[in-house]
């Protein structure tokens, strides 16, 4: 199995979970020669509610600096569903997750995905976002944002940041 070059390589191996050829169903993303960050996952619990949330998690002094030979950063969410907050049945509706830099206080650029009901087998991923990394240590969470407050609930079991190379 290839791995990614790591410039702290001892401390990669013991933090970092280092994926073979696996594939992501919904955009045919071939993951070989890649790290998953797990930033939210069912070890964690899962997120649930009808407002705007934030997450803090286990991605803490990350700095993309410390990865070489990176081509790609993606944001991947899975297990995504959308109910009715009256009765708990499914319901078509939306809600926004995207990355969120908790040591600046601000959104990731481009890191949005908007969706309803994702299977825990398939993922919706983010546009490449090497280049919206700042140039520093950050912790990061991620943001969910409800638009319908009043008649939708959501529950969000997976959430993942990938580092690629081709």
């Amino acid at each position: 199995m290839k791995t990614l070059i790591l410039k702290n390589s001892l401390i990669g191996i013991l933090t970092f979970l280092i994926l073979g050829a696996t594939s992501c169903n919904e955009e045919n993303y071939t993951l070989d020669k890649s790290i998953s960050f797990s930033i939210l996952d069912d070890h964690y619990g899962y997120g649930s509610g009808n407002d705007t949330t934030l997450y803090s998690s286990s991605l803490i002094d990350f700095n993309i600096n410390d990865y070489i030979l990176v081509d790609s950063v993606l944001f991947t969410i899975s297990d995504l569903t959308t109910k009715s907050i009256t009765d708990g049945s499914d319901i078509s509706a939306t809600v926004s997750v995207e990355l969120f830099d908790l040591t600046n206080n601000t959104v990731i650029q481009n890191s949005k995905i908007v969706s309803d009901d994702i299977k825990a087998s398939r993922c919706k991923l983010s546009s490449n976002l090497l280049s919206s990394f700042p140039d520093e240590s950050i912790n990061i969470g991620i943001r969910i944002i409800n638009n319908d407050k009043t008649n939708c609930s959501w529950e969000l079991h997976a959430a993942s940041l990938i580092l690629k190379r081709e």
